[in-house]
């Protein structure tokens, strides 16, 4: 039952942290003072503090005391990439979720994608064109790229999803790439025909160079 509770609680305080009854960077009362507000003990309100901690709802400063905040996008992102990590999905499964995402995510963008989107795009296509054999180079602009991408899609939590997809996948997938001189050529020549399909508005030609995208990665991973 105590465990209940201090869930409880610490729902309770994130709702007043994000409905505004505990502004975003206030230090929070002492233990004492929310035991006595939220009607628990101290332990509970401990508990509840640590749990909002790990949600990156509550920053706790050493000598300070608590701080009320909001989750990051990285806060978010990491927490996404560690219950991927220790669970037993495949890089399979992980390839699978991304196709699904990205191919949701250029459905939108190819609709809204503005001229200050290609702009990003392209340069970050001509930064890893001169990357020559750096290979984590290239993976870490590759990474970028397609979170542009989700970008141009103009939706915020679609942005937001990116991060965690493709930190997901920055270990494994988007280091493979640079492993093969050969393939970053092709997958070079898949990124210029995103750009290209995305100036055009045209879905289609977009969700070809998605799917080569894909099918090459599917093939590094049956390679290794």
């Amino acid at each position: 039952m105590g465990a209940y509770l201090f869930e409880s609680i610490a729902d309770k305080i994130e709702r007043d942290i994000n409905t505004g009854v505990l502004a975003v960077g206030a230090k929070l009362p002492s233990e004492r003072s929310m035991a006595e507000s939220y009607g628990v003990s101290r332990n509970v309100i401990r508990e509840a503090i640590r749990v909002l901690g790990e949600k990156g709802f509550v920053q706790v400063r050493a000598g300070r005391g608590g701080f009320a905040c909001k989750p990051s996008q990285k806060d978010l992102s990491d927490s996404l990439t560690t219950v991927v990590e220790s669970s037993s999905a495949s890089l399979e499964e992980i390839v699978e979720a991304r196709e699904v995402f990205e191919a949701a995510v250029l459905s939108c963008a190819a609709e809204r994608a503005t001229g200050d989107d290609l702009a990003v795009l392209r340069a970050l296509y001509e930064k890893m064109e001169r990357t020559g054999s750096n290979g984590r180079e290239y993976a870490a602009l590759d990474k970028e790229f397609h979170i542009a991408l989700a970008g141009c899609a103009k939706n915020s939590v679609l942005a937001l999803l990116a991060g965690s997809v493709y930190n997901m996948a920055a270990s494994s997938l988007f280091l493979m790439t640079p492993l093969n001189p050969a393939r970053m050529v092709s997958a070079q020549q898949e990124h210029l025909e995103m750009i290209e399909g995305l100036a055009q508005h045209d879905a289609e030609r977009v969700r070809r160079a998605l799917a080569a995208h894909i099918h090459c990665l599917r093939e590094q991973i049956a390679a290794q």
